[in-house]
């Protein structure tokens, strides 16, 4: 049996029934198609935004290093207990390169990084301290070296004295007649006045220097 269509008053004809229905039904899967695809799309999209996080650009610096910055805390330690300031130095160095600037969240790994970094920090005011004492000493030992080759720069052009302990010769009986030992020099005053070492020894006075010397070795002499 066909269907016919059915005419309206102002001439125009309406769908069948059937087709009308076959529309709607049409219009409804569509919808929840739809509905079906963003349901799904939008947990979708999220899962792989979180696998893109984390395989591809979340930071596991700090995770796949925990067992080696563990290590060189351990070793700051050890050094430490070993007493060896150079060792505890050198292992605080690596372990402060190795972390660089880097912001460790751990919190049980942050607590040994701490005390790690306090018994370094320790070491290191106990290495300074040890240079700065080392360079004073240097410093002090430097200026009693130049102090002593001052003197005895000066002491060589001494021809005044009959004794210089700086001079080479210690000992002077003139101007140009130098002795390494007393009795030398005496000697050689007693033939400067020819006279005998105990006359000069008994004249000669008190005084270091030679022009005194000199004086009373003659005052005595003219009596």
């Amino acid at each position: 049996m066909s269907i016919r269509l059915c005419r309206a008053r102002n001439g125009k004809h309406f769908q069948p029934l059937a087709r009308q229905n076959a529309f709607m039904v049409c219009r409804t899967n569509k919808g929840e198609s739809i509905a079906l695809a963003v349901g799904l799309g939008v947990p979708a999209i999220f899962l792989l935004g979180f696998i893109c996080y984390w395989f591809g650009f979340r930071d596991t610096w700090e995770t796949d290093n925990y067992a080696r910055i563990a290590e060189l805390c351990d070793a700051v330690q050890h050094a430490s207990g070993r007493s060896s300031d150079k060792a505890t130095a050198d292992a605080g160095t690596e372990l402060n390169g190795f972390i660089g600037n880097r912001v460790v969240e751990d919190e049980f790994l942050c607590e040994r990084i701490e005390s790690a970094k306090k018994v370094i920090a320790a070491v290191d005011a106990r290495i300074e301290r040890k240079r700065q004492t080392r360079l004073e000493l240097e410093q002090r030992r430097a200026a009693s070296l130049a102090y002593a080759k001052e003197q005895y720069m000066a002491a060589q052009g001494d021809r005044e004295s009959f004794y210089n302990p700086h001079r080479n010769p210690a000992y002077f009986a003139n101007a140009i007649s130098g002795h390494v030992s007393r009795s030398d020099a005496i000697d050689a005053l007693a033939y400067q006045f020819d006279e005998t070492s105990s006359w000069v020894e008994q004249h000669m006075g008190s005084s270091n220097r030679l022009t005194l010397i000199h004086a009373n070795l003659v005052g005595a002499n003219l009596k």
